[in-house]
């Protein structure tokens, strides 16, 4: 599959750290990772998209009626050679809240 030009987005599910770990024990998996896998739409990162973002949506009551928000939890850290059609298996991702106390003293220098 080609890459595109045209910003693309999809939906993926956590998966449990552990099945990332055995996956790829070539890699160092620790708890700097997330565990994500294909959701609904069949979403997989591909090659090239490293540093892509990963973003949780939060639905909330705002006054009287609710509305979502969306906070980023994880970047695309290894994507997958088979592009669009290896769904089957759940992929490790860089896990920004892990990585918040390196983020922000780097913003703050």
């Amino acid at each position: 599959m080609r890459g595109s030009d045209i910003l693309q987005k999809g939906h993926v599910k956590l998966e449990a750290l552990d099945i990332c770990q055995k996956l790829y024990s070539k890699y160092n998996i620790g708890i700097s990772k997330i565990c994500v896998m294909s959701g609904a739409n069949r979403t997989v990162s591909c090659q090239g998209d490293s540093g892509s973002p990963i973003f949780w949506a939060t639905s909330y009551l705002n006054v009287e009626f609710w509305q979502k928000r969306y906070t980023q939890i994880g970047l695309v850290s290894l994507g997958s050679k088979e592009c669009g059609r290896l769904t089957s298996i759940p992929y490790p991702y860089e896990n920004v809240t892990d990585a918040m106390p390196w983020i922000t003293n780097t913003i703050l220098r």
